[in-house]
């Protein structure tokens, strides 16, 4: 297990990637490095834990209160979709948040959440808490492409101001690659953000 406490010395880092680190089942001391790192803009966490399942959520989910400056947050992990409400309740601590994007690496994941309504309050109290957010993709588990038009539906009559810059995307079994950018509507904001999350949101 690496030394993730360490990384509180590097107190001016703005961007910070985990990435494939089986050995790791808690990330308590993640906290200490989000108390320290208080200039984190851009998070980014891939395949940690043992074969991929998600263990660690909780803990990072806990420490997102401290990163007062986000921007991005990115995720690929299998295994997440009983989790994602942790996670999305964290993030709504960070109030600069622009852009979060979640992939379910586990497509053959049986979640024990049963309806998209789990999660549906959960990410309306995001987005009304980030009001600088413009890009969320969450994968919702049973969520096809009308469930996920209802759900964005939904979301756009209960919020208090319109956010015609929001880009919303719930479907269960969506990913997001660079092929796929030519299908995206061209007043889709800040699609540099989009290419940034397509680095963590994509098929390998």
């Amino acid at each position: 297990m690496p030394n993730v406490g360490a990384i509180s010395a590097w107190k001016n880092l703005t961007s910070l990637t985990f990435n494939s680190i089986p050995a790791v089942r808690k990330f308590d001391h993640f906290r200490s490095v989000a108390q320290a790192c208080v200039q984190l803009e851009e998070l980014r966490f891939r395949a940690i834990g043992p074969h991929g399942h998600c263990m660690y959520i909780k803990d990072v989910a806990n420490s997102l209160q401290y990163c007062q400056k986000l921007k991005n947050f990115s995720i690929e992990q299998g295994h997440i979709a009983d989790f994602l409400k942790d996670l999305l309740l964290g993030l709504s601590h960070c109030p600069v948040l622009e852009s979060v994007c979640v992939y379910n690496s586990d497509l053959l994941e049986r979640s024990s959440l049963k309806c998209k309504n789990n999660l549906q309050e959960t990410i309306l109290n995001l987005i009304k808490k980030c009001h600088l957010l413009n890009f969320i993709r969450v994968p919702v588990p049973h969520v096809a492409k009308n469930g996920c038009n209802k759900m964005k539906n939904w979301i756009t009559a209960k919020l208090d101001h319109p956010r015609s810059n929001l880009f919303m995307e719930f479907c269960e079994k969506l990913a997001i690659n660079e092929d796929q950018f030519h299908a995206f509507p061209p007043d889709v904001p800040r699609l540099r953000y989009m290419r940034w999350t397509s680095r963590v949101c994509e098929t390998h």
